[in-house]
């Protein structure tokens, strides 16, 4: 074979490789998916479908306790016919923060009849018993006599999350009036960055244990180790004589 000869052969292989190269570029970039945690399959180092491993959600099935717990959930009948609700909801898990969980609150009277539902979210942090206070339930009926609140599993996303450290305490509680009650008590902010619009929920139980008054109200500014007031009224009087106030600022989540 002549130089020439050579040559063009060289000519030609080397287009041809090129052009193979070029073909298998686009085909891996049109045709593979480099593994994510949301591409609904289980690859890389997922302990399920997109989740666990190196992913941010763990996989529920894993869990020590995949559905919050609800402590107690109470309904808070007022003269005017209007139902507060007030529950604690509790998140066993030591590694797992459960964000945005989706929740519905059923009002029954009793016959057992549903009157009225309300729906929202909450966030509740690994190791905790958040108080979820809600109120203005229009149910038409002073006869309210259950409550019960059930989450969408559906909407249950567990995160990879340590435990919080508290940044709110609480002192100097004192209670006021009787016709018209009134709870102040003294926050202190444990840490040095400042906190905004604070929600803080007040529950006031009986000689037996039950809750019979809630409120909640939002602290809109604490400085940095600094204190603020949180403050919460009523206009009717309790049910009965509260023997213990449960006062809880709802940490904010980052």
């Amino acid at each position: 074979m002549s130089w020439g000869s050579e040559r063009r052969a060289f000519i030609i292989v080397l287009i041809g490789l090129v052009i193979t190269a070029f073909v298998a570029w686009v085909a891996i970039a049109t045709f593979f998916k480099a593994p994510t945690c949301f591409d609904r399959t289980q690859n890389q180092d997922e302990e399920g479908v997109d989740c666990g491993g190196s992913c941010t959600y763990l996989c529920t099935a894993l869990l020590a306790s995949p559905v919050p717990d609800v402590a107690f959930v109470r309904p808070l009948t007022l003269s005017n016919g209007r139902t507060d609700v007030i529950a604690y909801l509790v998140n066993k898990n030591p590694n797992a923060l459960l964000k945005d969980a989706h929740y519905v609150i059923e009002l029954f009277n009793a016959k057992q009849t549903l009157v009225a539902t309300k729906e929202g979210t909450v966030t509740l942090p690994a190791s905790s018993e958040v108080p979820l206070f809600v109120p203005n339930f229009s149910s038409g009926e002073s006869d309210v006599a259950y409550a019960f609140v059930t989450f969408a599993t559906t909407s249950l996303e567990w995160i990879r999350s340590a435990p919080l450290a508290p940044s709110i305490s609480v002192a100097n509680t004192s209670i006021t009036g009787s016709s018209t009650p009134k709870i102040v008590a003294t926050l202190k902010n444990t840490t040095a960055s400042s906190l905004r619009n604070t929600k803080v929920v007040a529950t006031l139980f009986d000689a037996s244990g039950k809750a019979i008054a809630a409120s909640q109200t939002v602290v809109s500014f604490l400085a940095g180790f600094g204190e603020a007031q949180a403050v919460f009224t009523w206009n009717e009087p309790f049910e009965s004589e509260p023997v213990r106030i449960d006062i809880r600022p709802i940490q904010t989540v980052p």
